[in-house]
């Protein structure tokens, strides 16, 4: 009879072993306390790309608002989606150009006032209408905010217009529109 000697583990593999217990703990935390937090409502919400004048994008994107300058009186705290519409899907240059926003509780429906608005370049990639972009806009008792732009002398082709506002706990909404520029003639 021969004796074997009992199979030792290394102190690293211990060690490894030790912290992706450790790590896989913390993760399965993280994500409990992050549904707790937002009460099972979807953080960020998947949106298909826009293909029509109006389109809304509900997105609550956990990112700081750091460029938009909130109103002085709103105190914005319920969670709310944007929808953006252009008076007409397809303009000439030169054509006056009414872009609205609108402004909805999440869990009411009910219209936001007092909420800044800023227009600005679309969040897709899609080419934008305009180059330099209006003055931020605040949504009035209806929960809209409008501008009137003119369309640039710009290339026949679809171009973005997109919306942002920050929010509650400082998450920025985002809403886009395409309009399609026609030929001059």
């Amino acid at each position: 009879m021969s004796a074997t000697s009992p199979r030792r583990f290394s102190p690293s593999a211990v060690v490894a072993a030790a912290l992706l217990v450790a790590f896989s703990a913390t993760g399965l935390m993280a994500g409990g306390v992050t549904y707790a937090f937002f009460g099972g409502r979807a953080v960020i919400q998947r949106t298909s790309s826009p293909t029509t004048a109006q389109t809304s994008v509900p997105a609550h994107t956990p990112t700081p608002a750091s460029n938009l300058t909130p109103h002085p009186t709103a105190a914005i705290t319920t969670l709310f989606t944007l929808s953006l519409s252009a008076g007409s899907s397809l303009v000439r240059p030169g054509q006056k150009l009414q872009i609205t926003v609108m402004a909805t509780s999440e869990t009411t429906g009910q219209s936001i006032a007092g909420l800044a608005c800023q227009l600005e370049a679309p969040e897709d990639g899609a080419a934008p209408l305009l180059r330099s972009w209006p003055e931020i806009a605040v949504t009035n008792a209806a929960g809209q905010a409008t501008w009137e732009i003119t369309v640039p002398d710009t290339a026949p082709g679809t171009y973005g217009i997109g919306v942002t506002a920050s929010g509650a706990r400082q998450y920025r909404y985002h809403a886009q529109a395409n309009v399609t520029v026609a030929s001059a003639g």
